[in-house]
């Protein structure tokens, strides 16, 4: 089983039913895959590392890795932008969400980009699991897109914002295999 984990870069531990589920996989010997970004990710390395957790591997864009606390293997997603941009990071999660079989998320209620790999999940009909922040903070489990609505109309532009996301990504992957097989012919 591939686990892609992830979350806003604002949040920065791990309560302790997401620790709960990070546990079972370490259990099932799953193959973890996340980001190299601050806050959630950093923290889902930290906490695997402690674990001395040997089945995970850092997906990221740009030249380098930005973290890689247990010196686990890395994947270069080349997004094919110069820019440094939310975008860039975007065609590293899509490739997550792609492979992996479940996910976990953390999400701030307030980042897109965490809402975005969620969607992507559920669109992709794999079950996900969604940390929420905030007053009555909670992890849930979720199968399908309408399980997202109690949140959606508190928060439209966010939202939107991540529906904007992920059409964005979808046209750009469009656009680069249209030049693609433009230049093998």
């Amino acid at each position: 089983m591939i686990v892609v984990l992830g979350g806003s870069r604002h949040l920065s531990y791990i309560p302790d039913d997401v620790v709960d589920s990070l546990q079972s996989w370490i259990r099932e010997e799953a193959n973890i895959i996340l980001g190299d970004a601050k806050g959630t990710d950093a923290k889902f390395q930290e906490y695997l590392s402690i674990e001395n957790y040997r089945n995970v591997e850092i997906f990221y864009s740009g030249d380098h890795a930005r973290h890689n606390l247990g010196n686990w293997q890395t994947r270069n997603i080349d997004s094919g932008l110069k820019s440094k941009g939310h975008a860039m990071y975007t065609a590293k999660d899509r490739e997550m969400t792609k492979i992996a079989d479940t996910g976990l998320m953390m999400w701030d209620r307030q980042s897109p980009g965490t809402l975005s790999n969620v969607i992507d999940l559920l669109n992709q009909k794999k079950i996900c699991q969604i940390f929420v922040a905030g007053d009555d903070a909670n992890l849930y489990h979720l199968n399908t897109l309408e399980d997202l609505e109690k949140w959606q109309s508190n928060i439209p532009e966010v939202f939107d914002e991540a529906h904007a996301r992920l059409k964005a990504h979808k046209k750009r992957t469009v656009k680069m295999t249209e030049q693609s097989e433009q230049t093998l012919f």
